[in-house]
Formats: C-alpha cells, structure tokens, sequence
C-alpha cells in the first residue's frame, strides 16, 4: 500500500507545474482497449495524448467538456471521398482517419439484402450507411435507440478494432483508436444522449447531431459543432 501511495505521490507531482497545449477536462472518457470509463483531465502537446489524470490540468486551452463523452477518433476504413466536402462530412461524423482501402471494407452492406421484417426506412438508412460510415448511426441508431450494443462496444468497433486490424502492416495505427499516454490525439467530444444520424434516403448531405468537437492530431476540426476552415493536420500512413 504505501508504495503504491508513494508511486501515485511521483505520478501527481510530475504533472504537477505541466502545461500543455489543450486540456480536455472534466470529460467522461472512454478507452476501449484499457476498458477507462471514467471522469478524467486529458494533457494534449503537439500531437500527441501526454498526460490522463483524475486531477486537475494546467493547458494554454483548457477546453471544458464536463457531462459529455471523450473517445478515440472513429476510423474509417472504406471512404471514397478525399476532398473538402467530404472531410466537412467526416468531421461531423467524428472520423479522424479516413482510409480508401477498397478491400478493407465490413460486410455491413449485405444487411441490406439479407434483412427481413425491417421497415423500409431502416433499409434505407443502412444502405445510406454502407456509402458514408457514421458515428451517428452507431451511436445513436444502434447503441440508444435499439439497444443492439453498448456503447463501449460500440467504440471499440470504431476505433480499436479497425486500427488494430491494420497495425501489424502499418505501425502508426498501434497510436490511434485508443486514449492513452503517447496515442496520437485523435479524438471525439459528443453528447451520448443527443448524437444521431440525420441523413435521409432522400437527403443523404446532412451533417450528424451531437458531435461537437474534433481532434486529429491535437488540432481541432470541429470545435462547437461548427467545421475549422484552414487547418490540414491530417498526415498520411505508410506500411512497413
């Protein structure tokens, strides 16, 4: 015990006097792969997660996120649309890694024609979904609306899974789709509660609800649920 007490002394007294460029506080964050589900401060420098704590944070921006979720960035790995228009949809959805791998894609789309009992709305909005991967869909659709899964299931399917399904070929993705110290700081801020798909069959351009801020490598895309003109922090991935 007391050596745990001393360690956990060490631990605060070296954030202690810290700065960082953006602090996250006050969120209830989720990490898929540590299973984190806990109110904490997030330390942001450069591009990177530096610092979790479940104790105040000094930052230049200290961004407050009380009552709200903070979760690794979603990755999609099947996204056709590289160009401005489709990262204002992008942002919106809380995708920070966008990948064309034409191979690389779920067999979602085979629920379309495999379904029955389904109400031709629902039909809709997943073969809308298997064009444009959406948090809001997941989120809202299939975690508070229908109880198909919970919401660390939910993103972990996001956002660990696909990054670890590509990071023995491609080392960066072992930084990103979790929250930990030294992750890339990929990361959505949304409302659990508000979060929602608003795309139609017949208006697929519609931005989702609830997702206000976004962050791809420590710069925000989204802040307030309004898109940043002008920032390009995204860098591309390369295999070994």
């Amino acid at each position: 015990m007391n050596q745990r007490i001393c360690i956990g002394l060490l631990f605060s007294f070296l954030l202690f006097g810290q700065t960082y460029d953006t602090v996250l506080a006050n969120g209830r964050v989720m990490d898929p792969e540590s299973g984190l589900d806990a109110v904490r401060y997030i330390g942001i420098r450069g591009k990177r997660i530096e610092a979790i704590s479940s104790t105040p944070l000094e930052g230049r921006n200290v961004v407050d996120v009380r009552g709200i979720l903070v979760a690794p960035g979603f990755i999609d790995l099947h996204s056709h649309g590289q160009d401005d228009e489709n990262y204002h949809f992008k942002a919106h959805d809380g995708v920070t890694t966008a990948l064309e791998l034409e191979i690389g894609v779920s067999p979602g789309c085979a629920v379309v024609s495999g379904s029955r009992g389904e109400s031709v709305d629902q039909l809709r909005r997943q073969f809308r979904t298997c064009s444009r991967e959406n948090g809001g869909d997941a989120l809202g659709l299939y975690v508070r609306e229908q109880n198909a899964l919970s919401l660390m299931d939910a993103i972990r399917k996001m956002t660990l899974m696909p990054a670890q399904r590509l990071e023995a070929s491609v080392p960066a993705m072992r930084n990103k789709g979790r929250i930990k110290i030294g992750a890339d700081a990929d990361i959505v801020v949304f409302n659990p509660d508000k979060v929602i798909d608003k795309a139609t069959f017949e208006n697929a351009a519609q931005y989702s609800e609830g997702i206000g801020n976004v962050m791809v490598a420590g710069v925000f895309v989204l802040r307030n649920g309004n898109f940043v003109n002008g920032v390009y922090p995204g860098m591309g991935l390369r295999t070994k």
